[in-house]
């Protein structure tokens, strides 16, 4: 852990003393937790964990890189719930989902005011 914090770098600036806010040297954004500021910095430095192994893409996390496999290999295992359309990664159905049912909610009410 030591030697992954000396090479991350370890600059911090304090508020108070029950609060250590962390600050990314080489942009200045502001992090309260060491983890949140580590992945950030991690970033930077093209540090990561999970590699595709097809175009050897890095990403931060397991998840990250399985949505990204289901594009590669080309599965949707995603199903918006309102339409039926299918997604590789969780968060485009999460997304469509909430324009989705905005529509059939804004359709419905289009369809009541009209009769």
């Amino acid at each position: 852990m030591y030697s992954q914090d000396a090479q991350l770098g370890n600059d911090m600036t304090y508020t108070s003393p029950e609060k250590t806010i962390f600050t990314c040297a080489e942009c200045g954004n502001h992090f309260n937790s060491k983890n949140g500021y580590r992945l950030h910095v991690m970033k930077h430095k093209g540090l990561f964990y999970n590699h595709c192994h097809i175009c050897n893409k890095g990403f931060m996390n397991k998840s990250n890189l399985d949505g990204h496999m289901n594009v590669h290999l080309g599965q949707k295992p995603f199903q918006c719930r309102v339409c039926g359309k299918n997604f590789a990664r969780k968060s485009s159905r999460i997304n469509h989902e909430a324009l989705c049912s905005h529509r059939q909610d804004h359709a419905k009410t289009k369809y009541t005011h009209n009769n």
